[in-house]
C-alpha cells in the first residue's frame, strides 16, 4: 500500500488524467450528441478519432495500478506526466491569459482561473512528493 505522499501524487494524477478518462466514458455513453476535442484531435461520439482518448484513459488505468501496486516504473511516469502538465499549463497561461478557464459543460460552470499559480504550486507539489517518494522509499531500491 502506497503511503500518504505517494496517495497524494496517485491523487493529482488521477485528477489531472481526468482529459482522458472523462470524454472516453462520455463518448461511448452519450453517443453522438456528445461532442469532443483533444490535443487538435475530435470527434462526435464513438467517431472520428476517439481511438486517442481510450489509449490515454487505458495508459492512465495502467499507471494507476502500477501506483497502487508500489512499482517504480508507475511513479516516474507519475512525476513526468506531472512535469508534462506544468510545462502546458505554464504554456497556456503565458500564451493567453484571459482564455485561461475551466469550462464544465455537464453543471454549466464557466470559472476563470485567477490564480495560476495555484495550478503550478499544486503540480509541484505532486512532482516533489513523487521525487522524494521515490528517493526515499527502501521498497524502491529493488529491480521489478
Amino acid at each position: 500500500m502506497p503511503d500518504r505522499i505517494a496517495r497524494t501524487g496517485i491523487g493529482l494524477f488521477t485528477l489531472t488524467t481526468v482529459v482522458f478518462w472523462l470524454p472516453a466514458v462520455r463518448g461511448a455513453f452519450d453517443g453522438p450528441s456528445y461532442q469532443w476535442g483533444l490535443f487538435g484531435l475530435g470527434g462526435r461520439g464513438v467517431g472520428g478519432d476517439y481511438w486517442f482518448p481510450v489509449v490515454g484513459a487505458s495508459g492512465a488505468l495502467a499507471v494507476l495500478a502500477g501506483a497502487w501496486r508500489c512499482r517504480r516504473w508507475a511513479f516516474v511516469v507519475l512525476a513526468a506526466w506531472s512535469m508534462v502538465v506544468f510545462v502546458a499549463v505554464l504554456a497556456a497561461v503565458t500564451s493567453n491569459p484571459a482564455g485561461f478557464r475551466f469550462r464544465g459543460d455537464t453543471l454549466g460552470i464557466i470559472s476563470p482561473f485567477c490564480c495560476p499559480c495555484l495550478w503550478t504550486d499544486i503540480i509541484m507539489s505532486g512532482v516533489s512528493e513523487m521525487l522524494r517518494f521515490l528517493a526515499h522509499s527502501p521498497s524502491f531500491m529493488r529491480l521489478e
